[in-house]
C-alpha cells in the first residue's frame, strides 16, 4: 500500500508533527501487535517519503539522514514510538543535527485516529563544515493536546505551545527569542471535506544582533488560515511547495489565509553612531477564495500597514512616504463549472497553444456570468496627503475594451504633494534614476490635476476627486471629460473642452 504524505519544508513538518507533549491522561484502548506494525509502516513510508523530497530539491542540495530505525512497542494502554535520529547534511559539508524524537499513541475512535504525546529534540543544532558550531535552536518548555489522522498526516486537533523558545548564531552573536509560541487546529470532516482553522501565533518576540547593533522587538505574529469543505487529498498535500493541492480547481469550496505582525519596534546605531529607529503598528497581508463548489466564486487579495514611524528617512522621503495604507482586490461572479470545462479542453503541456483559446473564450465566460473585479479599501496616507481609490471593472465581450469600468479616485493634498515633488525633483545629491522616476510621477500628477473637481475637506482645506469611467465604446472619462490623452501621455484637457474652472484656496501650498 503507497501512503500519500504532505510535503512540506523539513523543519515545519518536524515542529508541526513533533513538537507538542499531549497533556491529559491517556484512556486505556485495544493496543495490539497489528497496529503496532501498522503504525511502524505507516512511519517508515512517511520518513521514505520526506527523505526523497530532501533530496529532490536542487535549489540548496542535501541529504535526510537516518541513523537507526523505526521502533513501535505495543504497551499496556498506548504504542511507545522511537525515531531514528535525523539529521541535514548538505554539499558544502555543513549539517544540522536534529536528534530522535519519541512518541506514544492511543488508538482514539477507530483505526484512523491516535491521541498523541511527543516532544521535540532539544537543542538543534546546526554545525560548519569544520564540525564548529554556527546555530542553536532550543525549548524550554513544550505542552499540548493532540488527535493526530493517519489519512491526512497531520493533526485534525491541536491546541499546543512552546515556551522559552531561543536561537543562537555562534558566528555574530546573534539571537532570537521567542517566549511563547501556539498552534491551534481545530478540523471536522464531513466524509470526505474537512472545515475549521489551523492557526500559529508567536508573541513578543526579541532578536538582537550585537554586531550590527541591532535590536527588534514584535509583539504578535500570526499566520490565520481556515479552510472550509477541504478534501482530504488535498490537505494532505497543502503546502505552498506542493502541487498537488491545487490541481482540482474544486478541492475546496475556500480557504482563507491571512499573516500579520503588530508592535514592531526596531533600532539600530548607524555608520555616524547615531540611532536608527523604525515601528509599524500594524500589517496583515490576506488571500482567500470562497463559494468554489457552488456556481460562482470568489477570489480576493488584500495587504495594509498602519503606525509607520522612522528617523531614517528625511526630507521629501519622510514627507511623502505614506504613514498606513491599503490595498484590497476582489474578482466576483466567477463561473466555477464553465472555467473548469474550458480549463479541462485546453491542450495540455503546451503554454502558448492554452493563450489563444483563453484569450478568446474566458472573457466571454466571465461575462456572460455579470463577474466583475472590485478594488476596495485602497488607501494611502500620511500628515500632508490622503488618497482613496474605489473602482469596479466589469468583463463585457461586447465592449470595445472587453470591460467597462467606473470608480473614483479621491486625493486630499494634491497639491502639497506636487510641491514636495518639485523639491525632490532639484535634488541633486540622487540617483539620476531616482530623479527620473520622481520627475515622472510629478509630471503624470500635473497632467491628472486639472481633470478633478474640489470639494471641503476637514483636514486639509480642500480634496481633488477624479470620477473615472471606462464605457462600453473603449471611450475613459474622468469626471465626463475625454480623458484618453492622460492614458496615452497626452496630458491635460486643452482649453474649450469644457474642462471646469478650479478655484483653489491660496493656501494649499501650506497645507500640511
Amino acid at each position: 500500500m503507497s501512503i500519500r504524505t504532505p510535503k512540506k519544508p523539513l523543519i515545519l513538518s518536524l515542529l508541526t508533527f513533533c513538537t507538542f507533549t499531549y497533556a491529559q491522561p491517556l484512556s486505556a484502548q485495544e493496543i495490539t501487535a497489528e497496529g503496532a506494525a501498522e503504525l511502524k509502516t505507516i512511519f517508515e513510508q512517511m520518513l521514505d517519503q520526506k527523505q526523497a523530497e530532501v533530496s529532490e530539491n536542487t535549489t540548496r542540495p542535501r541529504e535526510l539522514k537516518l541513523e537507526g530505525e523505526v521502533v513501535v512497542e505495543p504497551l499496556d494502554t498506548y504504542y511507545a514510538i522511537t525515531l531514528p535520529s535525523v539529521s541535514l547534511q548538505y554539499d558544502n559539508g555543513t549539517r544540522t543535527d536534529i536528534g530522535i524524537m519519541a512518541l506514544n499513541a492511543v488508538p482514539f475512535e477507530g483505526d484512523e485516529r491516535y491521541k498523541m504525546s511527543f516532544s521535540v529534540p532539544s537543542p538543534i543544532i546546526n554545525y560548519d563544515a569544520t564540525g564548529g558550531e554556527r546555530s542553536r535552536f532550543s525549548i524550554g518548555g513544550q505542552k499540548g493536546a493532540g488527535i493526530w489522522n493517519k489519512n491526512i498526516f497531520q493533526f485534525e486537533k491541536l491546541d499546543a505551545t512552546l515556551t522559552d523558545t531561543l536561537v543562537t548564531a555562534t558566528t555574530d552573536n546573534s539571537s532570537v527569542i521567542i517566549p511563547e509560541m501556539k498552534a491551534v487546529y481545530d478540523l471536522n470532516n464531513e466524509g470526505d471535506r474537512w472545515t475549521g482553522p489551523m492557526h500559529f501565533e508567536a508573541k513578543n518576540i526579541q532578536i538582537e544582533n550585537p554586531q550590527e547593533s541591532l535590536k527588534v522587538n514584535l509583539g504578535t505574529l500570526k499566520m490565520l488560515m481556515d479552510v472550509d469543505q477541504l478534501t482530504t487529498e488535498a490537505l494532505a498535500s497543502l503546502n505552498l511547495a506542493s502541487p498537488e493541492a491545487l490541481e482540482d480547481f474544486k478541492a475546496a469550496d475556500g480557504i482563507d489565509l491571512r499573516f500579520s505582525l503588530a508592535g514592531l519596534q526596531g533600532s539600530k546605531i548607524g555608520d555616524d553612531g547615531a540611532s536608527e529607529e523604525f515601528a509599524l503598528g500594524n500589517a496583515t497581508f490576506g488571500f482567500n477564495v470562497d463559494g468554489v463548489l457552488g456556481d460562482f466564486a470568489e477570489i480576493g487579495f488584500d495587504f495594509s500597514f498602519d503606525g509607520f514611524q522612522t528617523n531614517m528617512m528625511e526630507g521629501d522621503g519622510a514627507e511623502l512616504f505614506p504613514k498606513s495604507a491599503s490595498f484590497g482586490i476582489a474578482q466576483k461572479n466567477i463561473p466555477v463549472n464553465e472555467i473548469t470545462e474550458l480549463a479541462q479542453n485546453l491542450p495540455k503541456g503546451d503554454p502558448q497553444a492554452m493563450m489563444m483559446p483563453l484569450m478568446f473564450s474566458l472573457p466571454a465566460i466571465l461575462s456572460e456570468a455579470g463577474s466583475y473585479i472590485e478594488v476596495k479599501q485602497t488607501h494611502a496616507r500620511n500628515h500632508n496627503y490622503d488618497a482613496t481609490l474605489d473602482t469596479v471593472v466589469r468583463a463585457d465581450s461586447t465592449a470595445a475594451s472587453m470591460a467597462t469600468a467606473e470608480g473614483t479616485l479621491r486625493f486630499a493634498g494634491l497639491e502639497k504633494v506636487l510641491s514636495l515633488l518639485q523639491v525632490a525633483a532639484s535634488d541633486t545629491d540622487k540617483e539620476p534614476a531616482e530623479l527620473r522616476s520622481i520627475r515622472n510621477f510629478a509630471r503624470n500628477l500635473e497632467a491628472l490635476k486639472p481633470y478633478g473637481r474640489q470639494e471641503a475637506d476637514p483636514n486639509f482645506g480642500f480634496v481633488h476627486i477624479f470620477d473615472l469611467a471606462l464605457d462600453k465604446t473603449g471611450a475613459f472619462t474622468i469626471n465626463g471629460q475625454d480623458a484618453m490623452g492622460l492614458v496615452m501621455g497626452g496630458g491635460a484637457p486643452q482649453p474649450g473642452m469644457g474642462q471646469p474652472e478650479l478655484s483653489e484656496p491660496s493656501s494649499g501650498e501650506d497645507l500640511q
